[in-house]
């Protein structure tokens, strides 16, 4: 059963077995209604309700809705479309026909659908890597003040990619990202206090944009915000507190993390010195990617710290990290 909020200024929508009276957005009284009078805004919000829900039955039926929501010609559910084909998310996966579903998108002006096949031609995904289309495509979308966006020309500025480097430009580009609420931006922006890239050094600031962010449940904003308070940057010294902002971005699978929690354990930083956990920190963060973490746990091996020695183990690691 489908329910639709009577608040036409509300928009919500919710699909289940139960009766639905309330609206869960906005309070308001909820009338029951059929596929067959839903249009295209409404078939994507409902894709969006299902997209909500951690299962592939979920999935499927969102899938379904932004198909339907694309057939009406909605924008926005295309785009969805093609994020869900991109990733083969409750259907096969194909980039190609993802970066086609976004072209039909930008034919609308949807600006997200700039932002996506900016991304397409950054990657090369469903289409040949062109950083220069790419940058076109991010700038498109930056003049709406798209956060994503603007986030990415700010980054093609810092790296001096396809334009001219400008620490001042990524500057202002990642603060206007984080005016609209985007956290990573947020991040990087403490990151540029703390290094003076674009404007002064200023510790004390970055350590308060990163302790938003971490507060804000951002994983890499906890681990700056760890960062600081381990090496007294902006803050006071606090290892205990370090130890703690550590793991939950750890817990949030944030590899530069997992490698630090390893070594807080391995040395006894802020928490109970445990080699063993160490080691088993260090493997988490070498399925991540880490090379710091194949040279710890190199180490480990070499000198027996948490784990049976063993020589060759240890140079097995320590190449593999080196190739990487």
């Amino acid at each position: 059963m489908i329910y639709t909020c009577r608040n036409e200024n509300c928009g919500g929508i919710v699909e289940g077995t139960e009766v639905v009276t309330q609206c869960p957005h906005c309070q308001g009284p909820m009338q029951m209604t059929s596929e067959e009078k839903l249009n295209g805004l409404q078939w994507t919000l409902l894709g969006e309700f299902w997209s909500r829900k951690d299962d592939s039955k979920s999935l499927k039926r969102s899938f379904y809705c932004f198909q339907r929501a694309s057939m009406e010609g909605e924008p926005r559910g295309i785009t969805s479309l093609g994020i869900y084909v991109e990733n083969g998310w409750g259907t096969e996966k194909d980039e190609e026909q993802a970066f086609w579903i976004y072209q039909q998108a930008e034919e609308y002006g949807y600006v997200p659908a700039f932002y996506q096949l900016g991304c397409c031609y950054q990657l090369g995904k469903g289409v040949e890597v062109d950083l220069e289309r790419a940058y076109t495509y991010f700038m498109k979308a930056a003049r709406f003040s798209y956060p994503l966006a603007l986030y990415k020309v700010a980054r093609f500025y810092e790296e001096g990619v396809v334009v001219e480097r400008n620490l001042n430009q990524a500057f202002s580009c990642v603060e206007q990202a984080m005016d609209q609420g985007y956290i990573p931006a947020q991040v990087r922006l403490g990151m540029y206090y703390e290094e003076g890239k674009g404007t002064s050094r200023n510790l004390r600031k970055a350590f308060q944009l990163y302790e938003d962010a971490a507060l804000q449940g951002d994983a890499e904003g906890q681990f700056h915000y760890a960062r600081c308070l381990e090496n007294a940057i902006g803050t006071d010294y606090n290892p205990w507190e370090a130890a703690y902002w550590y793991e939950q971005s750890a817990d949030a699978g944030y590899v530069e993390a997992l490698t630090k929690l390893g070594h807080c354990h391995q040395i006894g930083l802020g928490v109970e010195m445990n080699l063993e956990r160490a080691v088993s920190f260090y493997r988490k963060a070498i399925t991540g990617g880490s090379t710091k973490a194949m040279r710890l746990l190199a180490d480990a091996y070499e000198y027996g710290l948490g784990i049976e020695k063993d020589v060759e183990k240890a140079r097995y690691w320590r190449k593999l990290a080196g190739m990487m």
